[in-house]
């Protein structure tokens, strides 16, 4: 049964062109990613859409903590050099 609702809440300020723009940037984000290593990609893949903390990837890669750090270091860091080439300023 349907109440009626929107699935979704629409923004009012947004229109064709910025909703444009935003699957823009998410295309070429995904692109972006899809140039990490596995490595660095899996771990941006549990902390950032998976909502994993440090220790909790550090258990699901088999790594220490420190490890995972560095890899997030690392893939933050490329992708922040992939994006800027890709021109996206801020996401």
């Amino acid at each position: 049964m349907q109440c009626g609702f929107p699935i979704t809440i629409e923004d009012p300020a947004d229109n064709p062109e910025q909703l444009l723009d935003r699957q823009d940037r998410s295309t070429t984000f995904q692109f972006c990613l899809k140039q990490l290593s596995p490595a660095h990609r899996e771990v941006i893949d549990l902390v950032y859409y998976h909502e994993k903390s440090v220790e909790e990837v550090a258990r699901i890669v088999d790594a220490p903590k420190s490890t995972v750090k560095t890899r997030m270091f690392y893939a933050r860091s490329h992708m922040a050099k992939l994006l800027a080439a890709a021109g996206v300023r801020s996401i």
